[in-house]
């Protein structure tokens, strides 16, 4: 049995949005006759995409040779577009929520559904939010680490944060929009060093910010094993002891009593047991679940086979692969 809760997927085609919404920045797809495709934003090459990344088919196939039970759906974190008008990211983020819905519906034993949400309005973010689980019936929803120069733990987002536990609804925060230019334009830099900084940062503002106090059932999954949050939360304990003034303006509680209990979870896309022990250390073992970011090339092309080749127990290896997935997503 194995829950792959980090897989990304497109609509197969989508609305001009530019045309639409009168203006641009939106992310088109041009697709080959070669049944491949390439991602663009604002006329430029963002990345090359294949069928998987659309096609159920493909997917249950690669499923099917993996092993993999259930894929969790989630779009590209590219799609969140955070930076546009609120109501029409709304616009879009219906769309993608109905398209994601679509494709778990036709196959329901091997998908399930995050949703995602005009974040950048944190009260029409809420209901969609409220959609999702009711209409939709997805199993949480993905948003990115930050809106503009607002980090996920600002108050700003109470009213979704607070949705999202009132209902217990899980949230899995994946980065995006990192900074790629200058001197991080080169050697895939923003995916590299970029990528864990801003779930190491998303994660610690929701800590020092109070946010997991004033919202008790909220969970949250972290992508990428956590980003560098495990080698660096010892170092936030650190400036929480000696910087108290900076510190505990927000909270009270230091970063390491967060970890291992029910609010705070990552994926194991670490892609090495060294790195797979750290996490399992630090976040607990029954806080980690298997994630592969299929289809891409920096994920785990076989999922679940770095748990399957250690020489874990039995019992540890059922966690990370299925058991603490069922905990999170309040599956049966």
């Amino acid at each position: 049995m194995k829950i792959d809760l980090h897989a990304h997927i497109l609509p197969d085609k989508w609305p001009d949005f530019e045309k639409q919404f009168g203006y641009g920045g939106w992310v088109t797809l041009e697709r080959n006759s070669d049944g491949k495709a390439m991602m663009m934003k604002n006329g430029e090459p963002f990345r090359p995409v294949d069928e998987r990344v659309w096609s159920s088919e493909a997917r249950l196939k690669d499923m099917n040779r993996t092993g993999v039970v259930i894929q969790v759906l989630s779009t590209v974190p590219v799609m969140f577009s955070y930076w546009a008008s609120p109501a029409d990211t709304q616009v879009v983020s219906r769309f993608l929520n109905d398209n994601i819905a679509g494709t778990v519906a036709s196959n329901p034993d091997r998908f399930l559904g995050f949703g995602t949400v005009p974040l950048q309005d944190p009260i029409r973010a809420a209901e969609e939010l409220k959609r999702c689980k009711t209409e939709l019936k997805m199993v949480g929803i993905q948003i990115g680490t930050h809106v503009d120069d607002r980090n996920i733990g600002d108050p700003f987002f109470d009213p979704f944060l607070k949705a999202a536990a009132d209902i217990d609804m899980p949230l899995f925060i994946h980065p995006w929009d990192m900074r790629d230019q200058g001197r991080h334009s080169k050697y895939w830099l923003p995916w590299l060093v970029g990528m864990p900084s801003e779930t190491t940062q998303a994660a610690l503002s929701l800590m020092f910010g109070g946010a997991f106090e004033r919202f008790p059932n909220l969970r949250v999954c972290l992508a990428h094993g956590g980003g560098a949050l495990p080698y660096t939360v010892s170092r936030a304990k650190h400036a929480f002891d000696v910087y108290p003034g900076a510190m505990r303006v927000d909270c009270v509680r230091d970063p390491l009593s967060y970890l291992k209990d029910d609010q705070l979870f990552a994926d194991t896309l670490v892609h090495n047991e060294h790195s797979l022990n750290l996490a399992l250390e630090i976040m607990g073992h029954d806080n980690l679940m298997l994630g592969s970011d299929y289809p891409f090339l920096l994920g785990e092309h076989h999922p679940g086979k770095l748990i399957e080749t250690t020489q874990y127990s039995t019992e540890l290896k059922e966690k990370l692969l299925y058991k603490n997935a069922q905990r999170f997503l309040n599956l049966p």
